[in-house]
Protein backbone atom coordinates (compact mmCIF):
# COMPACT_ATOMS: atom_id res chain seq x y z
CA UNK A 1 0.00 0.00 0.00
CA UNK A 2 1.35 3.42 -1.10
CA UNK A 3 0.65 6.32 1.39
CA UNK A 4 2.14 8.60 -1.31
CA UNK A 5 -0.59 7.71 -3.31
CA UNK A 6 -3.28 8.03 -1.35
CA UNK A 7 -1.96 11.11 -0.19
CA UNK A 8 -2.53 12.83 -3.48
CA UNK A 9 0.60 12.02 -5.47
CA UNK A 10 0.51 10.22 -8.86
CA UNK A 11 0.43 6.05 -8.38
CA UNK A 12 1.64 4.19 -11.17
CA UNK A 13 -0.57 2.69 -13.98
CA UNK A 14 -2.01 -0.60 -11.71
CA UNK A 15 -2.65 1.34 -8.54
CA UNK A 16 -5.92 1.15 -7.20
CA UNK A 17 -6.35 4.42 -5.16
CA UNK A 18 -9.53 3.32 -4.02
CA UNK A 19 -8.78 0.07 -2.66
CA UNK A 20 -5.96 1.57 -0.63
CA UNK A 21 -8.63 3.94 0.65
CA UNK A 22 -10.75 1.11 1.58
CA UNK A 23 -7.91 -1.45 2.94
CA UNK A 24 -6.99 1.96 5.89
CA UNK A 25 -10.82 1.14 6.58
CA UNK A 26 -9.60 -1.93 7.87
CA UNK A 27 -7.12 -0.64 10.64
CA UNK A 28 -8.92 -1.59 13.58
CA UNK A 29 -6.17 -0.10 15.83
CA UNK A 30 -6.39 3.51 17.68
CA UNK A 31 -3.90 5.41 15.08
CA UNK A 32 -2.07 7.91 15.79
CA UNK A 33 -0.96 10.68 12.85
CA UNK A 34 1.79 12.91 14.11
CA UNK A 35 2.14 15.99 11.07
CA UNK A 36 4.22 18.96 11.90
CA UNK A 37 2.20 22.37 11.43
CA UNK A 38 4.40 23.28 8.69
CA UNK A 39 4.65 20.33 6.82
CA UNK A 40 5.26 21.49 2.96
CA UNK A 41 5.09 18.28 1.77
CA UNK A 42 1.91 16.52 2.99
CA UNK A 43 0.69 18.79 5.98
CA UNK A 44 -2.25 18.70 7.77
CA UNK A 45 -4.76 18.27 5.23
CA UNK A 46 -2.96 15.33 4.10
CA UNK A 47 -3.17 13.55 7.78
CA UNK A 48 -7.02 14.48 8.28
CA UNK A 49 -7.76 12.78 5.35
CA UNK A 50 -5.84 9.65 6.31
CA UNK A 51 -7.76 9.71 9.92
CA UNK A 52 -10.69 9.88 7.97
CA UNK A 53 -10.27 6.88 6.17
CA UNK A 54 -8.98 5.10 9.59
CA UNK A 55 -11.99 4.58 11.63
CA UNK A 56 -10.15 4.87 15.28
CA UNK A 57 -7.60 7.70 13.92
CA UNK A 58 -6.94 10.61 15.90
CA UNK A 59 -4.04 13.95 14.13
CA UNK A 60 -1.60 14.98 16.15
CA UNK A 61 -0.39 18.79 14.78
CA UNK A 62 3.34 19.88 15.99
CA UNK A 63 3.67 23.75 16.75
CA UNK A 64 6.85 24.35 14.58
CA UNK A 65 7.43 21.00 13.20
CA UNK A 66 7.46 20.04 9.31
CA UNK A 67 7.60 17.12 7.50
CA UNK A 68 10.14 15.68 10.29
CA UNK A 69 8.03 16.74 13.47
CA UNK A 70 10.30 14.34 15.22
CA UNK A 71 14.04 15.73 14.20
CA UNK A 72 12.30 19.12 14.50
CA UNK A 73 10.34 18.96 17.49
CA UNK A 74 11.82 15.71 19.09
CA UNK A 75 10.45 16.40 22.89
CA UNK A 76 7.16 17.14 21.56
CA UNK A 77 7.05 14.75 19.47
CA UNK A 78 8.18 11.89 22.18
CA UNK A 79 5.45 13.75 24.40
CA UNK A 80 2.44 13.21 21.92
CA UNK A 81 3.19 9.60 21.14
CA UNK A 82 3.77 9.03 24.61
CA UNK A 83 0.55 10.79 25.83
CA UNK A 84 -1.03 8.37 23.38
CA UNK A 85 0.28 5.39 23.62
CA UNK A 86 -0.70 5.78 27.94
CA UNK A 87 -4.22 6.76 27.40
Amino acid sequence: MSLRANAGYPPGPDYDVEAVRESLGAIRAETLIVVGERDALTGASVAERFAAAIPRAEVAVLSGAGHFPWVDEPDAFRDTVEKFLVA
